[in-house]
């Protein structure tokens, strides 16, 4: 009744203490520290969590904590409120407690609004009362089809869907709160009524049938759950019992009421997956041995407070699926969580560091400050005071255990309990540093001063100079399995094979560790000291690297295991390098070596850190365990339980939030952000890990990230001025950075991109620039064609002045002079010589006066306002045949465009001008005129059949008293146009004049025709 009581006490404190503000999530304070061989952390009630009534675990991993607080996520290392994990949607005061769903999402327990289901970032409501549990952070089973059966105030409710029902005697379920309910591993539905009875609902029945007929006392409080053999368990007032058998069949047993100090009623409880249980109690939480844990009482251990639990009053204790134990009291939250290292608990005898060697069953130990010991598998204790001040222990082929100590000039050993001696060589009273035994099982000896000694035949015999090792020079010795003695000092190995020495030895400096210890094993000979690790193999020294340059520090001990794994013993804890390593380092010189490290997060108690005492790491006889040895204690490490475990399983990853320029976003596949986000972070987390403070990240964004970006035990990535697009962010995580997830957390990321950023608005700055590109060339062929005009203005203003000049002197003069000569020729005689002589000079001058007309109209020629070129050619063609007998065609190809006034007069010009030389100098009886209408320019052509032109005259630049050829080319190249003339004599000549588009077709505007402007832009960026 009293634990009923405090147990009511603590949930009124609670509900008083829920209505306090929720703080936001942050890494909380914690406190470890070893509790056997258990890993122990705790988060002591504060301003974060309070005191802690329950612990569950969602599918994903999260830990969903209850506490007087209200509800937080956990996921190891941070608190987060219900306020940041739903994103504002869920008011922290309201919630009471919290229930994951084996079908994902969580079961919200409010204090107004019934029950609530987040699930997928959606939360949904079930506000019926009757179907809200009123036990806070218990009272809620989940069956099989994922309806909730429930502890209600009025009574056993079920939620089926969005359908509450409240149970009562046509159920077989009487009025009133149960005391417990329960579904079992086949969803069969337990009840324990607060009157004692035992109810059962069977997957096939609508029914609660009474099970068993012993009879249960009337509690308000019991606590059912099944063992991993699938028994069914219960506790409540009158202590715990085991109700069923592995196949369901009753036990009958009768509760156990005490355990150790311990009395009923217990607490809450629960199994590991060994078997192991754990009962939360009155003042400390109680631990039984399994599979068959109320048959091993007398093992019982119990945590108390004194051990470091954080309060005496706790609740319900939960294993999480990495095999970790959490338990909320009122002081806080507790985890522990078995360490692969096991400490033997020398009793807290110095802080001195320890020798130690493996023997049979016992352990044998000591240091500078304390005497000979040795432990048994059973923890049995023996002393020898006789032996103190240990500086170095070694197992000879005798079983027998020999010591050297720092407090008496004798090498003593230890056969069947009983202590020998055997006083040191006379010459040399320093203290040994190593011992070892050759084939004959005769000790050798190492002092301090350098020195090395054989024993054999009774006495010790000096080997320093054999060694030719000088006095001072500190090394190593050991034996290996053939009982060989190797020796190492300096820049030397020797080994001593029982009759002769044989020497190897490097000159490389960097080879040289400053050996403190050595071991041989498989013909591997490994020296380790402060410098590092070097092995000596088949001849050759050899130092390995490592991936993490951190490795592997300053090394007291080495061993090369059973297996082939290589172990050092190091001043930052054990390091571990699996024989595959080793194989492939050997192999490859390339290779670097991946290791593990082990310290106090895996039970390691201290840390090495002298080279004496030695050995302070050896392999069990049977190597079944290694044997640490620490400046704290001697730690066991199952070997068996290292392959299990030590090679952890990467632990899962999630992602927790994506936040952008200071604003959260819900969590989906794939999350928008705003345009322009000044900074982008992602939050993840590491779920399922043994220890979630140690694991590192790596993490990568796609089109950012070349590669993966090592985070350390940062949880959480930033990335400013991200670009817009769609973008994969993925995070992997490892807990002792070798194993990495094999599956990757993906977050898809998609960055709005702003207006300016977007392909229509630069399609639109495209356009906008084609647009402003064609202005210009519009603007350029507008300057263009008003230059054009006015040159052809300034030529018509020239060509009128000539012609002007030509009528009013020239023609006037020659016509005044023609009359002249008429008039004479009148006062001649009729048939005179003379008079027709001036006759033929008067018809001269008829026909110069004739010509020189001629001239003047067509320098005065003006179009006609709706004639084209082709008319224009047509009609002079005419003039031009008529009465000479000539036949001058004119064809058209092409589709006839308006041309440039200005430029039309001057292929006018040209076309005249090359008729009038193919009449008068070459003698044609035919020309063939083609008007030639182009995409990108236009050509007039004249072709006739006459005597032809000098090759020379048509490659002359200056034609004296040849005029026309000059001015055709002169009025070509100023229409920057082409002018090709062929000729071949008596077969005739062909003139081409090329202007190209822009300069020739009249421009029309943007909106008249776009094909015209394009195709003038293309002649005008060709010419």
């Amino acid at each position: 009744m009293l634990y009923i009581l405090n147990r009511l006490a603590t949930l009124s404190a609670f509900i008083a203490l829920s209505l306090s503000l929720a703080c936001p999530a942050q890494q909380p304070l914690s406190t470890r520290n070893q509790i056997g061989n258990f890993r122990h952390v705790s988060w002591p009630s504060n301003g974060e969590i309070g005191a802690v009534f329950s612990v569950h675990q969602d599918n994903v991993g999260f830990l969903w904590i209850t506490s007087s607080l209200g509800v937080r996520r956990f996921d190891g290392v941070t608190f987060e409120s219900l306020r940041d994990v739903t994103h504002g949607r869920v008011n922290d005061n309201d919630v009471l407690s919290a229930f994951p769903s084996h079908e994902g999402g969580v079961w919200l327990v409010t204090r107004t609004a019934g029950m609530l289901l987040w699930r997928d970032e959606r939360l949904q409501e079930f506000p019926d009362r009757r179907c809200t549990p009123t036990v806070v952070g218990d009272g809620i089973a989940e069956g099989h089809d994922g309806s909730l059966w429930m502890q209600a105030a009025a009574g056993l409710s079920h939620l089926s869907g969005t359908t509450c029902k409240l149970l009562g005697p046509e159920s077989g379920v009487p009025k009133g709160m149960p005391a417990s309910v329960f579904v079992d591993d086949k969803g069969v539905v337990w009840v324990k009524t607060s009157n004692g009875s035992l109810l059962v609902r069977q997957t096939n029945s609508e029914k609660f049938q009474l099970w068993g007929n012993d009879a249960l006392p009337a509690s308000s409080v019991a606590h059912m759950h099944q063992a991993p053999d699938r028994s069914i368990w219960i506790s409540d007032q009158s202590g715990i019992r085991q109700l069923t058998t592995p196949t369901g069949t009753p036990t009958h047993s009768a509760p156990v009421t005490t355990l150790g100090d311990f009395t009923a009623p217990f607490g809450d409880f629960t199994f590991e997956k060994s078997g192991n249980l754990w009962i939360a109690a009155r003042g400390g939480l109680i631990q039984l041995p399994g599979p068959q844990p109320l048959q091993s009482v007398k093992q019982m251990k119990a945590i108390l407070p004194s051990d470091g639990l954080s309060s005496s009053t706790n609740w319900r204790p939960f294993v999480d699926e990495s095999g970790g134990l959490w338990i909320g009291t009122n002081g806080g939250l507790d985890n522990f969580h078995r360490t692969l290292l096991k400490p033997l608990t020398t009793q807290g005898r110095s802080e001195d560091e320890f020798a130690v060697v493996a023997a049979g069953d016992k352990t044998w130990f000591g240091n500078a400050t304390t005497e000979l010991t040795s432990l048994t598998k059973d923890g049995v204790y023996k002393t020898y005071p006789a032996i103190k001040s240990v500086l170095t222990l070694r197992r000879d082929a005798l079983g027998r255990i020999w010591c050297a100590s720092s407090s008496s000039p004798r090498l003593s050993y230890v056969e069947s309990e009983t202590v020998h001696v055997v006083n040191y060589p006379e010459e040399d009273s320093e203290p040994i540093l190593s011992i070892a035994f050759d084939r004959g099982n005769n000790p050798w000896i190492m002092t301090r001063g350098g020195d090395v000694f054989r024993f054999s035949e009774g006495a010790w015999q000096d080997q320093s100079n054999i060694l030719k090792k000088r006095p001072g020079v500190l090394g190593a010795m050991t034996s290996d399995g053939d009982g060989n003695i190797w020796i190492a000092f300096s820049n030397k190995l020797f080994q001593w094979d029982g009759a002769a020495y044989h020497q190897s030895g490097f000159q490389d400096a960097s080879l040289n560790v400053s050996v403190a210890t050595m071991a041989v094993k498989n013909r591997h000979v490994w020296l380790a000291g402060r410098g590092g690790l070097v092995l000596f193999k088949d001849g050759a020294f050899r130092k390995p690297t490592w991936q993490d340059r951190d490795f592997p520090g300053r090394i007291s001990g080495v061993v090369e295991s059973s297996d082939g794994d290589l172990w050092l013993n190091t001043f930052s804890g054990g390091v571990h390098v699996a024989a595959s390593e080793v194989r492939d380092w050997i192999s490859s010189n390339s290779h670097a070596f991946r290791a593990l490290r082990l310290d106090s997060n895996d039970g390691l108690p201290g840390l090495s850190s002298e080279r004496i005492p030695e050995p302070s790491l050896v392999e069990s006889l049977d190597g079944d365990h290694l044997l640490f040895a620490t400046t704290k204690d001697i730690a066991s490490l199952s070997l068996a339980d290292f392959n299990a475990k030590g090679n952890r399983i990467p632990p899962s990853v999630a992602i927790v939030s994506v936040t952008a320029s200071g604003k959260k976003f819900p969590i989906s596949s794939s999350v928008r952000i705003p345009p322009r986000p000044a900074r982008l972070t992602i939050a993840f987390t590491a779920l399922g890990a043994n220890d979630p403070a140690r694991v590192r990240f790596r993490y990568h964004l796609s089109g950012v990230d070349e590669n993966w970006q090592d985070a350390g035990m940062v949880r959480e990535a930033s990335y400013t001025k991200l670009a817009p697009g769609s973008h994969q962010f993925e995070v992997i995580a490892s807990e002792d950075g070798q194993h990495w997830s094999s599956v990757a957390a993906v977050q898809g990321l998609i960055v709005v991109p702003a207006f300016y950023q977007t392909w229509w608005f630069r399609g639109l700055l495209v356009l906008v620039g084609v647009s402003a590109l064609f202005g210009m060339l519009q603007l350029r062929l507008h300057q263009e064609r008003e230059r054009l005009h006015r040159l052809h203005m300034e030529r018509l203003s020239e060509r009128e002045r000539i012609a002007r000049e030509l009528h009013d002197t020239l023609l006037q003069g020659i016509f005044a002079l023609t009359l002249q000569l008429k008039a004479l020729s009148d006062g001649m005689p009729s048939g005179s010589a003379t008079k027709l002589e001036l006759d033929k000079a008067i018809d001269s001058s008829d026909k110069v006066i004739a010509e020189g007309r001629d001239r003047v109209r067509s320098l005065r020629m003006v179009k006609s306002e709706h004639a084209s070129l082709q008319e224009r050619i047509r009609h002079l063609s005419a003039e031009l045949a008529a009465g000479s007998g000539l036949s001058i065609s004119v064809l058209v190809e092409g589709k006839p465009t308006e041309l440039l006034a200005e430029t039309e007069e001057e292929i006018l010009l040209v076309v005249t001008e090359a008729m009038r030389n193919a009449v008068i100098h070459a003698k044609a009886h035919s020309i063939q005129i083609s008007l030639r209408y182009a995409l990108l320019e236009f050509q007039a052509v004249v072709a006739d059949d006459g005597i032809g032109i000098p090759e020379d005259r048509i490659k002359a630049e200056v034609l004296v008293n040849h005029w026309g050829l000059q001015g055709m080319k002169e009025r070509a190249r100023t229409l920057r146009g082409t002018l090709d003339i062929h000729s071949q004599l008596s077969r005739g000549t062909t003139i081409t004049i090329t202007v190209p588009a822009s300069r020739v077709y009249r421009q029309v505007g943007l909106g008249q025709s776009w094909s015209r402007n394009l195709r003038a832009a293309f002649s005008r960026a060709i010419y």
